[in-house]
């Protein structure tokens, strides 16, 4: 770890390691799936949790910021994929739930002010 990370870039990179960890528990299955994901929300969430942790680990508060915009977005997406009952993604609201809360914590933590 770089240390002279700024805080929120810690969290920005814990934030990311989240959400990579968060395909383990889908992909294996059994009593440990806290959430549904289909196959095609798993490379979603594998891919912003790299450039999270990417953001985190360069410093970058913009890439922060616009990973957890997109979260946000996704998870949108989600929720109005299960209320129009259009089953496209193959999911249900527990994934937008665990969206929103990457996302939300990103955009706070790309906007917190840093110490240069």
């Amino acid at each position: 770890m770089n240390a002279s990370m700024q805080p929120a870039d810690r969290a920005a990179l814990a934030l990311g390691v989240a959400s990579l960890v968060s395909t383990v528990f889908v992909i294996s299955g059994g009593i440990w799936v806290f959430f549904t994901m289909s196959p095609a929300t798993v490379p979603i969430a594998l891919v912003l949790g790299l450039i999270a942790c990417l953001a985190g680990w360069l410093g970058r508060p913009a890439l922060a910021v616009s990973c957890g915009a997109v979260f946000v977005l996704a998870a949108i997406i989600v929720v109005a994929d299960v209320a129009l009952g259009a089953g496209l993604l193959g999911v249900n609201p527990s994934t937008a739930f665990l969206w929103v809360g990457l996302g939300s914590g990103l955009l706070a933590v790309g906007s917190a002010p840093r110490d240069d």
